[in-house]
């Protein structure tokens, strides 16, 4: 496996203080698995993080494989399959876990913290343990993790740390500028564009601009 090394995601450059000074970012390169059981896996795994929705959500063929009950992809949330640096990332995601996760009050693997994202960011219900597209998802996780030393966070992990406000919200400054800037894709009622039912079979997404809530 070879690793490409990025200094900072794009859609970010230049928004995060000090970003010139991070270490490289390594994202190792799928392309470069061979086309064998592991790498059908592993690019299987990428594609549910990227068509959520028709492979294993409400757009899926067979209703039973409807685990997620949303029209949201995994994406949405972890940019570029999860790849891109401060944007919730799943790069070394793998080599963290088993943890505490303070939000259920218990300790998870891996897999309890997959079906923690289908049970709540999704509204959906938890994939089988020992199912095909469980393992496909572990397996790209774990991919995403090679390179990364087992228990070691890389730098970009999560989101970026930014400082406090020094001074009260203004709800009503907030709502001029989500009028201004941000309903423009998410729309004032912030429920985002579904795209239509043709193009969701060619693009196998449903929303060309997710939801902020609902």
């Amino acid at each position: 496996q070879t690793a490409t090394a990025q200094t900072s995601s794009p859609r970010l450059a230049g928004d995060i203080p000090g970003s010139h000074q991070l270490p490289p970012w390594h994202v190792p390169d799928i392309g470069a698995l061979p086309d064998d059981a592991n790498g059908r896996l592993v690019r299987y795994g990428r594609e549910l993080m990227t068509h959520t929705t028709a492979l294993i959500g409400p757009d899926a063929p067979d209703p039973a494989r409807r685990f997620s009950r949303s029209g949201l992809e995994c994406g949405n949330c972890h940019i570029d399959a999860g790849t891109a640096r401060y944007a919730l990332p799943l790069v070394g995601i793998a080599g963290l876990y088993p943890k505490f996760s303070a939000r259920v009050n218990a300790r998870q693997d891996l897999a309890d913290r997959v079906n923690d994202c289908m049970e709540r960011s999704v509204n959906g219900r938890p994939l089988p343990r020992d199912g095909r597209e469980m393992q496909a998802l572990l397996a790209y996780l774990n991919f995403l993790g090679s390179g990364t030393p087992a228990g070691e966070a890389p730098i970009g992990r999560g989101a970026p740390r930014l400082p406090l406000p020094t001074r009260a919200a203004d709800p009503q400054h907030g709502a001029v500028v989500y009028q201004g800037v941000c309903a423009a894709c998410h729309q004032s009622n912030g429920l985002g564009v579904q795209l239509a039912l043709s193009d969701r079979l060619i693009e196998k997404q449903r929303y060309l601009y997710p939801p902020l809530w609902g």
